[in-house]
């Protein structure tokens, strides 16, 4: 006890590891009295051995610590990692963050529209006033990021179609968790009409179902045909430009005249491969600079997302959840297009669904041609999937006969 009072005294410091580890032998050794009266006068020999041996026993018990303090570290990792293995718990914090953006960027909105109704309030007291001597206005000119125009510009081309894209892929967990086709397990297929903004009716399906592939495998056949390397033949007076901007982002215009009426699709497609899922984005484009049209066209108005992500319970099977808006008042807003709206809705069902149309129930004639786009794209996206499944299944076995032989 007298040597750990003298350990523990404020006045014994210790400065080096030479001081540290003497007086840890101090410690675990006997006394000088009690070794001359067991030991013969020859064994300072071993007293040495033994003080190596009781150093080693002290660095073997740090090592320990130290691993055993590695192992405390990693198995907390790992326990926070599965704390927020939850697809919801990560979708939360993820639409957390979002709200928080835009709430920042709702102030930064009323702060600009402050200051532009100070600006336009101080340009009226200066324009009512006799000028003196004219100045230059301030640059009040600003950047839409929200604009679907796209200009003929190569390089502002280019910039606009990334930024279309980019925003429709934020939008792609948020619109998820609203249409019910979040975290979806079994294979289900729906579609109903929705309100949308201004008093527009709207058309939103939800399709989902499991393929025995990697998802990465699948999200890549899948987009060989969006991208249009792998495409049918294309249907009587179509006319289609493709632009490729990378290996992963394309942009095609698409234009079909049938029954005097000239129908017009614009879309961007762009491939997102995250950590844990790929999504590929389509959203049309209302007006290009390049294409002509008039204001009796038909446009078609749709935007959507293909998610591919591992199942939970297998991580060499896909779950491929596909989800499209569609806005029916746009189809419907040129004076010449007589339809009921629940004529578009029931070809709309159908074209998401995987119900065929019969004769009686034939859709308006303008919406044909988008109908037939669309089937004539399933077509060579069936065959590009089963490929990839197939050709997966093949390659697991043999690998599994090598290993077996």
């Amino acid at each position: 006890m007298a040597t750990m009072d003298a350990l523990l005294d404020d006045n014994d410091i210790v400065d080096n590891d030479d001081e540290m580890w003497t007086l840890v032998c101090d410690i675990l050794l006997p006394s000088s009295a009690e070794a001359s009266s067991s030991l013969p006068k020859a064994g300072r020999t071993a007293k040495k051995e033994r003080v190596y041996t009781n150093k080693a026993e002290v660095q073997e018990l740090q090592r320990e610590i130290r691993r055993l303090q590695s192992q405390f570290i990693a198995t907390k990792r790992a326990f926070k990692a599965k704390a927020m293995t939850s697809p919801w718990k990560i979708a939360a914090a993820h639409l957390r963050v979002e709200k928080n953006k835009a709430q920042d960027e709702n102030n930064l909105l009323r702060i600009a529209v402050r200051e532009r109704n100070d600006y336009i309030h101080r340009l009226q007291i200066l324009i009512l006033k006799t000028p003196r001597k004219w100045t230059a206005l301030p640059d009040t000119a600003f950047e839409d990021d929200t604009s679907l125009v796209l200009p003929i510009d190569p390089l502002l081309r280019a910039k606009a179609i990334h930024r279309i894209a980019d925003r429709q892929h934020r939008r792609q967990l948020n619109a998820f968790v609203q249409a019910g086709a979040f975290d979806l397990c079994e294979d289900m297929c729906k579609g109903k009409a929705i309100m949308l903004s201004n008093q527009q009716i709207g058309f939103v399906s939800v399709n989902h179902i499991n393929l025995p592939a990697p998802y990465q495998l699948v999200a890549w056949a899948s987009w060989n045909v969006m991208n249009g390397t792998d495409t049918s033949t294309p249907l009587r007076n179509d006319h289609e430009t493709w632009e490729r901007y990378d290996d992963r982002t394309v942009y095609n215009r698409y234009q079909n005249r049938r029954n005097g009426i000239t129908c017009h699709s614009n879309v961007v497609r762009k491939l997102y491969e995250e950590p844990n899922q790929s999504v590929i984005v389509w959203i049309s484009v209302s007006e290009d600079s390049m294409t002509t049209r008039h204001s009796l066209d038909a446009v078609d108005e749709m935007h959507g997302w293909w998610l591919f992500a591992p199942h939970p319970e297998d991580a060499e099977m896909t779950r491929l959840t596909i989800l499209g808006h569609s806005n029916i008042s746009r189809l419907l807003e040129h004076q010449q297009l007589y339809a009921d709206s629940s004529q578009v809705v029931a070809a709309l069902e159908r074209m998401f669904g995987s119900q065929d149309m019969t004769e009686e129930e034939n859709p308006p004639s303008f919406i044909q041609p988008f109908i037939e786009r669309s089937r004539q794209l399933r077509v060579p996206m069936h065959h590009a999937i089963e490929r990839a499944i197939n050709a997966y299944q093949s390659a697991k076995t043999k690998t599994t006969a090598s290993v077996m032989a």
